[in-house]
């Protein structure tokens, strides 16, 4: 499933959080975990590490010294956040719910298989929803509405398990 696993920690709780978290994550496949320090701030140098890595895929968490939205713009890769109130000690720490945001984009494609391997492999609900720019939402559109239902209604049938979507 996940073959390499990068975590950025800065020290904090937080990130230790995430420390946890990616540790279960590349246990549950045989992967690989690699820890990045983050200073000040700079994600290139987490990107980086990102890109070279093959299969690499990131998990971090918000309110440390490394910012998702940095990150997105520098690595295309699976990107897990893990939430500030996420049980990351209890043994069903990966079960919660999945928030997979979807825009049309070709990277949909690529990232329902690995919330399908997640779902089965540690339970859990996906939760399919619509991202589009703020500008282009006037109305609700019914082609965009299709979209995430068809996308939930083939992943319900990939995993046998309930899928959540808006």
């Amino acid at each position: 499933m996940i073959q390499h696993v990068v975590v950025p920690v800065d020290g904090s709780p937080a990130t230790i959080g995430a420390a946890m978290v990616g540790s279960r994550i590349a246990a549950s496949g045989s992967g690989t975990l690699q820890l990045v320090d983050v200073v000040d701030h700079d994600t290139r140098a987490l990107a980086h590490v990102a890109h070279v890595t093959p299969d690499a895929t990131v998990v971090m968490t918000a309110g440390a010294r490394a910012r998702p939205p940095t990150l997105l713009q520098e690595f295309r890769g699976p990107l897990v956040l893990v939430g500030p109130r996420c049980d990351v000690v209890g043994d069903e720490a990966l079960d919660g719910t999945y928030v997979v945001a979807l825009d049309g984009s070709i990277g949909d494609e690529g990232v329902l298989p690995v919330v399908a391997a997640w779902t089965v492999e540690f339970g859990g609900t996906p939760w399919l929803v619509d991202v589009v720019e703020p500008w282009r939402r006037r109305t609700p559109d019914m082609v965009e509405s299709a979209y995430v239902n068809h996308r939930a209604l083939r992943l319900r049938r990939r995993i046998g398990c309930t899928v959540e979507h808006e």
